[in-house]
């Protein structure tokens, strides 16, 4: 990837996306009789030569098949819906907060943080940038990043659904591939 404005704009539409997912999923976890304890989405590059993007969910006493559901089920609600303004508005807020703190807390990172934050960098092929730069950078594009943008940039990652389904099951699962399609059809 190149390091332009275009491009830090489309991870930031992604990881916008994928902070109001993960917010959804926490917020369901916390609810009464609720079927998962908890959840993410994420978009994660590997190996500098693709990347993923999915919805993980944690199954509340193995009930692996409502967890699925309900990862599907949010998962298809997000793409098909979207999200609403009033999420949009606190994922931005959380967003510029952190990166506030970050530029105004640079001084006081350890060499460890920054050696991490370069060597995250050469692995994303990408050139370091202080805190500042990145608040600068965030509030040059913020204004652009819209619902509409956020919805279309989840829409296009997302894109036909899973190529990937991982169950995890402390129990045996009988017939799990048929087991699993059932779940998702």
């Amino acid at each position: 990837p190149k390091n332009t404005a275009a491009d830090r704009r489309q991870d930031m539409l992604k990881q916008i996306a994928t902070g109001i997912m993960s917010q959804r999923l926490s917020k369901l976890g916390r609810a009464p009789g609720s079927k998962i304890s908890g959840g993410a989405a994420a978009k994660q590059d590997l190996f500098r030569a693709t990347s993923a993007f999915g919805t993980i969910v944690v199954a509340k006493d193995g009930d692996w098949k409502s967890a699925l559901e309900t990862a599907e089920q949010e998962t298809r609600k997000a793409v098909q819906f979207g999200f609403t303004q009033g999420e949009l508005d606190e994922a931005l807020a959380n967003v510029a907060n952190d990166y506030r703190s970050s530029a105004q807390q640079a001084a006081s990172r350890s060499n460890g943080q920054i050696a991490d934050s370069l060597v995250s960098r050469s692995v994303e092929k990408r050139i370091g940038q202080s805190p500042a730069d990145n608040l600068a950078m965030f509030e040059k594009i913020a204004p652009s990043l819209t619902l509409d943008a956020v919805n279309t940039a989840y829409r296009a990652a997302w894109g036909n659904g899973p190529t990937l389904v991982h169950v995890s099951s402390k129990a045996p699962i009988a017939d799990m591939e048929q087991s699993v399609a059932a779940v998702l059809a």
